[in-house]
């Protein structure tokens, strides 16, 4: 989507070395994390003034409490834009995801009829 808009996009993933990835998100205007991991990376790295928008969501143990992949403490010092967690992407995927139910059904609906119709006249 992202590149569709014209974006540079770098995905970097476990086989990335980690000075390969400092360098991505230290130069990021956005920042997706995805890892399902918690402190993937340190988030003193980010780029002043990004965007971060943490997928993640893991149990810490250490605190008991649900949180992203990215610590939050220190990301928001220096992002402008930071997605929480619990209750960032959530509530975004779960109506995405009943609308594309909806529409999956309708399609499937209305095609059926469709067919009976044919097959009565």
């Amino acid at each position: 989507m992202l590149s569709k808009a014209g974006a540079n996009v770098v995905s970097c993933d476990k086989s990335t070395n980690i000075e390969e990835l400092e360098n991505a998100i230290s130069s990021a205007d956005i920042v997706v994390s995805a890892t399902g991991v918690i402190d993937p990376f340190d988030a003193r790295i980010l780029r002043q003034d990004c965007t971060l928008i943490d997928v993640g969501f893991n149990w810490d143990l250490r605190t008991e409490q649900f949180r992203g992949d990215v610590d939050f403490t220190l990301a928001v010092e220096k992002c402008r834009l930071l997605s929480l967690i619990p209750g960032g992407v959530g509530p975004v995927n779960a109506s995405l995801l009943i609308r594309n139910l909806v529409s999956n059904w309708s399609l499937t609906y209305f095609t059926q009829n469709e067919i009976e119709k044919a097959s009565l006249q």
